[in-house]
């Protein structure tokens, strides 16, 4: 029997990029998804429709669905990686009122972890010992070798590669096309420009591009444990 759960997105704009995602996850007659609203702290956005859904309020009106309304995170700038988890901790709601959203098209091994909030996106592969963290979004085409580890809130582009035991820290990003050799570390937050080949350690608040990626520039301040 199909399970309809009704779902409030957080963030206007980008829900186009999410509504997709979720028509072709309720295409497959499993768990299905209505969503009842969209909420964003852009006033002038209050009252209109976005891909058929209007948006009701503020991001604070999530407070105020009951429990068994369940929610998505559509605020995937790599410009806001940061806040957007910042708005997921000043809500305090908990967390598994965002379930895991995975494209049907994505190869994941059945000993791949997803977390709560996280977005897989279409033909993205996972292999054998991948831990994704919660919030994470997950571009299309995007590959992820054995036993890379994916911290809570990294964004990615498309067609990215990351290679074994790769470790991606809390609400780094990626850029389109970039690759990630064995065993590279990425520092929280870090900013991995489009195109680059990461074959050393990327510092934690840093920015780096090219292939093969060498400089690396201060970009952001970030604080330990992003994600309360």
């Amino acid at each position: 029997m199909i399970k309809t759960k009704k779902m409030v997105v957080l963030g206007g704009p980008t829900f186009r990029e999410v509504s997709q995602l979720i028509k072709d996850i309720n295409s497959q007659g499993q768990d299905c998804f209505e969503v009842i609203g969209l909420l964003d702290d852009d006033q002038t956005l209050h009252g209109r429709s976005i891909c058929g859904v209007t948006v009701l309020g503020p991001l604070g009106l999530a407070l105020d669905f009951s429990e068994d309304i369940v929610f998505a995170l559509a605020i995937n700038n790599y410009k806001r990686r940061i806040q957007r988890i910042e708005i997921i901790n000043k809500l305090g709601l908990p967390h598994n009122r965002f379930p895991a959203l995975i494209h049907p098209t994505g190869v994941m091994d059945d000993s791949t972890q997803v977390g709560y909030g996280s977005q897989v996106f279409q033909f993205c592969t996972a292999a054998h010992g991948v831990k994704i963290g919660k919030f994470c979004m997950l571009s299309p085409f995007s590959l992820f070798a054995l036993d890379a580890w994916v911290d809570n809130g990294v964004l990615t582009g498309a067609r990215v590669t990351v290679l074994g035991e790769v470790r991606l820290g809390e609400c780094s990003f990626l850029g389109s096309g970039s690759i990630i050799t064995e065993k590279v570390i990425i520092g929280q937050g870090a900013l991995v420009g489009a195109g680059s080949l990461v074959q050393k350690d990327v510092k934690p608040g840093h920015f780096t591009m090219g292939y093969p990626a060498s400089k690396q520039i201060r970009n952001i301040p970030i604080t330990k444990d992003i994600l309360k």
